[in-house]
């Protein structure tokens, strides 16, 4: 599993936290991000910046809560349907937390695979000979 590293030295925590890069941490990460662009839009002051630094400052945080609430969506929607289709305890619903947005997306593809009745597993060097004549 990949890690970051977080300087927490305001909270006077000597040596930086290692934080586990899962999906859980990113979309709880994108959250975050979004209702902080959120209430820094909803905190301009009008009188503070001049009109055409306010109207780039302000679409580019629109941009940003547009594209955070996008990601957020793909997610929800991926967890929600393994949680639904998996029909999942809320024990196991815990651990999709715990893995990587790659691993999610495989899972899901894995599931949605073997219900279309669509092989899930990857070409093999010959399959991509024979597609590409």
């Amino acid at each position: 599993m990949e890690f970051t590293q977080i300087d927490a030295s305001v909270l006077e925590i000597a040596k930086p936290v290692s934080v586990p890069l899962t999906q859980g941490n990113v979309r709880k990460s994108m959250g975050i991000m979004r209702e902080i662009a959120k209430a820094q839009l909803g905190a301009e002051e009008p009188g503070k910046i001049s009109a055409a630094d306010q109207d780039g400052e302000t679409a580019e945080i629109k941009q940003t809560i547009a594209s955070l609430d996008a990601q957020l969506k793909i997610f929800d929607d991926v967890n929600d349907y393994v949680i639904d289709v998996l029909k999942l305890t809320k024990h196991q619903q815990q651990k999709l937390d715990d893995i990587t947005f790659t691993q999610l997306t495989e899972l899901a593809g894995s599931i949605a695979a073997h219900i279309l009745g669509i092989a899930d597993t990857q070409p093999t060097e010959d399959d991509q000979k024979s597609n590409g004549q």
